[in-house]
């Protein structure tokens, strides 16, 4: 179990028995008007009902959601049962008010509050796809810069190393969605800077690195090109 879900479950029990504290300790009978008499019983059950579908709700509409969704969904669910337990009960237990306003009450917040956890959940779900599609599409990119780093690393000369400067940063400077449009420059691009690694574990001449350099951050220019025309096409 969540923490978010069992401070939700403690909150749902102690307002709950709050309600019921509110509507039984009082005197059964105020001002010569017994409070049990008339429509009691239905509210006390409509309110309960209300308690529980509350729970019920919050139960399947918490699963899988982020954690801050989730406390966010906690904290606006603990006022929601707050306003239930104040008002069922005051009505419950007064008999000068009409046990009816609290079931209208209870009634109003149960639907804000099945309506607000939809629409929370459909928020959050949405905000999930849209971050794995993100991380689809700079997935390839991220590999790159991660591929670049690698061979700044392994760079020995000052030649190899300003070589492998300017590649990470023309990678890193670079827009991070990928597209079809664009995949075999990328790939290219990829069997480059490996190609490129190979070169400077060989200790190759600072000639041939500038060579490859250059190749490789013409393909990233050319692969860049290709992404700003792909974005303009789309608009």
């Amino acid at each position: 179990m969540n923490k978010e879900r069992k401070y939700y479950l403690i909150c749902w029990v102690l307002l709950l028995a709050l309600f019921n504290v509110i509507c039984f300790v009082i005197p059964s009978e105020v001002g010569g008007i017994n409070k049990y008499s008339g429509a009691f019983w239905p509210c006390y059950g409509f309110i309960t009902a209300a308690f529980i579908i509350h729970l019920i709700f919050m139960i399947i509409i918490m699963q899988k959601q982020q954690s801050r969704i989730r406390t966010s969904m906690v904290l606006v669910s603990f006022i929601e049962l707050l306003l239930m337990a104040a008002a069922g009960g005051i009505c419950m237990a007064i008999p000068f008010v009409p046990a009816w306003i609290g079931i209208i009450v209870c009634a109003v917040i149960l639907v804000f509050s099945i309506i607000f956890m939809i629409g929370t959940k459909a928020a959050g779900e949405n905000a999930v796809a849209a971050n794995a599609e993100l991380n689809r599409k700079t997935g390839f990119m991220r590999e790159l810069i991660d591929d670049a780093q690698h061979l700044q690393a392994k760079a020995q000369t000052a030649e190899s190393k300003a070589a492998a400067k300017k590649i990470y940063d023309a990678i890193r400077y670079s827009d991070l969605t990928s597209d079809e449009a664009f995949a075999q420059e990328e790939r290219a691009i990829m069997k480059q800077i490996s190609e490129l690694g190979v070169l400077m574990d060989n200790g190759a001449t600072g000639e041939t690195i500038e060579s490859k350099t250059g190749e490789l951050l013409s393909l990233i220019e050319e692969r860049n090109q290709k992404c700003m025309a792909n974005k303009r096409n789309r608009v």
